[in-house]
């Protein structure tokens, strides 16, 4: 309970300074770039870690240097983990049976799924659902083709905080 009221008595402590600024000075021009080592080299997806900490760099706000707040924090004080791919969720909104092809490289195998029209399902390999970060997805039926993902799909375009990995649903429409 105590690292809780600690955080929110810094958040309110950044905005007040924040405000503060912004009426002696004008508004403040932030950036809201990643760090660029904010990518996690060696992360395992639902447990990735960010590889941008360093000493004295808690993630908490800090008034004058926005980027350092980067890092979210849930009740009780733990930061939430670092993700860095998506499940892949397939929907099919044709009006015909899909034959779905997919990669997870551009140069890895190809594997096949049948998804019946109306049909949103997650794509998965051996029972495992696929979490990646990018995908090269296409579809075909009959003699209609779907190919604007066949040059890769990106899900994760940069690491995001959540306890849970996200979901990606890639639409194929008539």
């Amino acid at each position: 309970m105590s690292k809780s009221i600690v955080l929110t008595a810094a958040v309110l402590s950044f905005y007040l300074a924040a405000a503060s600024s912004a009426i002696a000075n004008g508004p403040a021009k932030t950036s809201h770039s990643k760090p660029s080592n904010a990518k996690p080299s060696n992360a395992k997806p639902g447990n990735a870690k960010p590889s941008n900490s360093k000493p004295g760099n808690t993630g908490h706000p800090t008034p004058g240097h926005p980027e350092k707040s980067r890092i979210y924090v849930v009740p009780g004080g733990n930061p939430l983990p670092w993700q860095t791919v998506r499940y892949l969720r397939v929907s099919n909104q044709s009006e015909v049976t899909l034959t779905v092809s997919g990669q997870l490289t551009q140069d890895g195998p190809t594997y096949t799924w049948t998804v019946e029209p109306g049909v949103t399902t997650f794509l998965a390999i051996d029972g495992e659902k696929i979490a990646a970060a990018q995908v090269f997805l296409w579809a075909r039926s009959g003699n209609r083709s779907w190919m604007s993902a066949r040059d890769g799909l990106t899900l994760v375009s940069e690491p995001y905080q959540a306890n849970n990995i996200g979901v990606f649903t890639y639409t194929f429409n008539p």
